[in-house]
């Protein structure tokens, strides 16, 4: 076993902070920590301990904690219409509605344009949510709905979330399979999500569909999610989000849990998508490259790839890009920005262009890239960015289990919460909020 570097975690079961270290031992990268109460635990993070040590190398070479935090998670009420197995919140076991009044003073102060992901359990609970998205876009932020689509079956309440103004809409997807649909929520959901997705097609609504992967349950369907709905142009993102243990879900077993880079290996070893790990690794730091030139924060767990949408067609960006010259100018922008920040921002700005093919695509591809820069300078809105593109995420949210103190330093989630105030980390605010629910957990 070889230790990597030292870090600071918690205990899963007690939320006693531990010491903890990331270790390489038998061909794949660990989180190691030990609770003197409750024992060792043990947490997959890479089967390729090459990709994430040169990540992880260039990352923390380029991104700097004192980057300012722009994008906030609104914890709009913990009401909730369904009641899943997996819930990552504590839905409809206490009341935190988040007062309008107070979103009003909070975005009122707001020197920058700032992304608000409003979140419940289900936001749409809220009778006022249709003014809540009108109070954001009143101060020209980008506004975000996360939701298990039911309401937006309606095709009248679609239509009053976009007149609202409502920019974006992140949809839970998490399989074609009535019985795993049960499974996973509770419930059939089959026939309702398919009308939801109809009615935002007919709004052009632009989408991110959001699927929970969850180990030896779902994770055959990543293929089928995929082939799916980058055929839809309104759908501009779909997003992969390993299983984790947050909320109700805290005590249970871990067995189906999986962190971003296993759904990753799982995706390119099994379910034919056109990816490989040479380029996802090249691409992530040209999307790590991006966030420090405008000084965005984002989890270093977080993997993204970009497909390029042309006619009938969906190919990886790998198609146009080379990637092997993208590859040299990312490492050679590295060694510049740890010398001199600036110099390294022009370089990098004059050097991209140079690495498109030149092909039949490039008029296209050239205006769809535009609008994806724009996303950087700004708060990322899916609205802004050409339906050319199609983005791809796998994701992970920061539990008891996954917790590290320096990852978690550039979490690019902020929070706003009616019991737990506001803060710029939404990883700790996590352990924060599952903290308290195991003291209550205790009293009782």
């Amino acid at each position: 076993m070889k230790q990597l570097r030292t870090t600071s975690s918690i205990c899963p079961k007690c939320f006693n902070p531990v010491k903890a270290f990331i270790a390489e031992d038998a061909g794949a990268v660990y989180l190691l920590k030990e609770c003197k109460e409750h024992g060792k635990f043990r947490l997959l993070l890479s089967s390729e301990p090459d990709y994430y040590l040169e990540l992880y190398d260039f990352f923390f070479d380029i991104m700097q904690p004192e980057h300012k935090q722009n994008d906030f998670i609104l914890h709009l009420t913990n009401k909730c219409n369904l009641n899943c197995p997996i819930c990552l919140a504590n839905a409809n076991e206490y009341n935190d509605d988040y007062p309008a009044d107070k979103l009003k003073q909070f975005l009122s102060k707001a020197t920058e344009k700032k992304k608000i992901d409003i979140m419940g359990a289900e936001p749409t609970m809220r009778d006022d949510i249709f003014n809540i998205i009108k109070i954001v876009k009143q101060f020209n932020h980008v506004c975000a709905l996360h939701t298990n689509g039911i309401k937006l079956s309606d095709y009248k309440y679609c239509e009053n979330l976009k007149n609202a103004g409502l920019d974006e809409i992140h949809l839970q997807y998490d399989t074609f399979n009535k019985k795993t649909d049960i499974k996973i929520r509770g419930t059939d959901l089959t026939a309702v999500k398919n009308q939801t997705l109809s009615n935002l097609e007919k709004l052009n609504f632009s989408t991110d569909i959001v699927m929970t992967v969850l180990k030896g349950i779902n994770e055959s369907e990543i293929k089928d999610i995929f082939n799916f709905f980058s055929k839809k142009k309104f759908v501009k993102e779909i997003f992969f989000l390993g299983h984790r243990l947050l909320g109700k879900t805290h005590q249970n077993d871990t067995s189906t849990c999986m962190m971003p880079d296993e759904v990753l290996d799982f995706t390119i070893k099994n379910a034919a998508i056109s990816l490989t790990r040479q380029n996802m690794k090249i691409f992530q730091k040209l999307y790590f490259t991006m966030l420090s030139l405008f000084s965005k924060r984002k989890c270093f767990y977080i993997h993204h790839y970009l497909y390029f949408r042309h006619k009938d067609s969906v190919m990886p960006i790998d198609k146009i890009l080379n990637m092997s010259f993208l590859d040299k100018i990312l490492n050679l922008y590295r060694k510049i920005y740890r010398k001199n920040k600036l110099s390294a921002k022009v370089f990098i700005l004059s050097m991209v262009p140079f690495t498109f093919r030149i092909s039949q695509y490039l008029p296209s591809l050239a205006f769809a890239s535009f609008s994806y820069l724009l996303n950087f300078i700004t708060a990322f809105n899916l609205s802004k960015l050409s339906n050319k593109f199609l983005l791809i995420g796998f994701i992970t949210a920061c539990d008891p289990y996954s917790y590290d103190e320096k990852i978690s330093a550039n979490c690019g989630k902020g929070v706003i919460s009616a019991i737990r105030g506001i803060s710029d980390n939404g990883a700790f605010d996590n352990i924060r909020r599952d903290m308290k629910n195991n003291e209550n957990i205790s009293a009782d």
